[in-house]
């Protein structure tokens, strides 16, 4: 008998969720690097995308995709954490876009769903004064089997490989025009 995939109750409800886009800058230059990851679990399983997830009651946006980032990389997202460590992160207080991501539960099927999550993408930068050794590290964690920074000429490749996520590609190029024109505040 073949193993069954577990059966996921159609939700009745959009999920709220987060998704942070992470811009690594150079002052000197260098292609602007974007953080993504590999999902272990559906949807999209094995697929790269901007690293985010729901949002718990109680959290806002901002939290949730901060807990999410840490969860997933590791990375240090806030000054909420211990004081000897300081987060290379500045946040736009607010999101820039939002996104749907509805999977239905077959081709043929009409009003059966697994997955609605309305995504609210937030923006974060790092500036980073040219040395190799200040890229941040990543540690895949959580529900990330992968983390890795990637130019938006390394991701465009990925564009017919069918490894990227949905939506992904037009995240980021917003993204990447609002920071252009300075549409994107830090802090």
């Amino acid at each position: 008998m073949k193993n069954r995939a577990p059966i996921i109750p159609s939700p009745k409800y959009p999920r709220a969720a987060a998704a942070a886009t992470i811009q690594l800058a150079s002052r000197y230059g260098a292609d602007n690097q974007y953080l993504l990851v590999q999902r272990s679990n559906p949807p999209d399983e094995g697929l790269w995308s901007i690293p985010g997830g729901k949002i718990e009651l109680g959290e806002s946006t901002l939290q949730a995709v901060q807990r999410e980032i840490y969860e997933e990389t590791k990375l240090i997202t806030a000054t909420n954490f211990p004081p000897s460590t300081c987060s290379p992160l500045r946040w736009h207080p607010h999101p820039f876009m939002t996104t749907d991501a509805i999977f239905k539960t077959g081709e043929d099927s009409e009003d059966e769903f697994t997955f609605h999550y309305v995504i609210a993408h937030c923006f974060a930068k790092i500036v980073l004064d040219g040395t190799p050794d200040e890229i941040p590290r990543l540690q895949p964690s959580d529900d990330a089997l992968d983390a890795k920074w990637c130019t938006m000429t390394e991701i465009l490749e990925r564009r017919n490989s069918k490894n990227l996520s949905e939506g992904v590609i037009t995240v980021l190029e917003r993204a990447e025009e609002l920071s252009q024109i300075g549409a994107l505040h830090v802090s």
